[in-house]
């Protein structure tokens, strides 16, 4: 059992790890696409400060 646990654990990290990937990358832009549209003075500005 735990060998089988072994083989199938490393496959489903890396689909879950993929997964979070896709979806931050996605979210960001999401994200981005609404500051622009919404707060274009606010986020310039806090950005140049970073």
């Amino acid at each position: 059992m735990e060998y089988e646990l072994g083989e199938i654990e490393p496959f489903y990290f890396s689909r879950k790890l993929n997964f979070i990937k896709t979806n931050s990358i996605l979210l960001e832009k999401v994200i981005v696409d609404i500051r622009n549209k919404f707060f274009p003075q606010f986020f310039s500005h806090v950005e140049c400060k970073l």
